[in-house]
């Protein structure tokens, strides 16, 4: 019993690597080749449809996500423009590089973390009223990027503690 595993997984290996036909293989379980390709072919020709539908359901899915990503970064630029025009100083905005639709027309791919980190720096120079107005339209128009405002804001107000915790007195021997 051990010694037809371990000749079955030899031919397997051997097989992959192109060693032994898969007649070879298939004959040696007691298969038919010529048989086995035909059922091969029936199930692919049964699975195409389902696979192109598949398919253009994935590429239709992947449309939508850009044109929302694109979305999302022209309504972040423009709250940008209203807080303080010339704000992200050439941070934040990629002109190039990966993920950049070579369309012409198409609005620049924004750097989130960059430009969460600078709209943090600003919004820490507010006055409070005039923040909390921006962090609730930020909140409305993009939650996922209010989160990552409220998460680094949370970061900078909380600082490190200034006492040390309370130490053991050592005792005099």
């Amino acid at each position: 019993m051990a010694d037809d595993q371990l000749r079955h997984d030899l031919l397997m290996k051997l097989n992959l690597m192109g060693k032994v036909s898969d007649d070879t293989m298939l004959g040696e379980r007691g298969l038919d080749a010529e048989t086995e390709a035909r059922k091969i072919k029936q199930e692919l020709r049964r699975s195409f449809p389902v696979r192109l539908m598949q398919s253009r359901l994935e590429a239709r899915v992947q449309g939508e996500a850009q044109l929302e990503m694109a979305s999302l970064n022209q309504r972040i630029s423009e709250q940008l423009a209203t807080v303080d025009p010339g704000m992200d100083g050439g941070m934040g905005v990629v002109e190039g590089g990966p993920g950049t639709s070579p369309r012409a027309g198409d609005p620049p791919m924004v750097d989130l973390p960059t430009m969460a980190w600078a709209q943090a720096s600003e919004l820490e120079q507010m006055a409070p009223q005039e923040r909390q107005a921006l962090l609730s339209h930020i909140q409305q128009e993009t939650p996922q990027y209010h989160a990552m405002l409220m998460s680094l804001l949370t970061d900078q107000e909380d600082p490190l503690p200034s006492q040390h915790p309370p130490r053991r007195r050592s005792s005099m021997i």
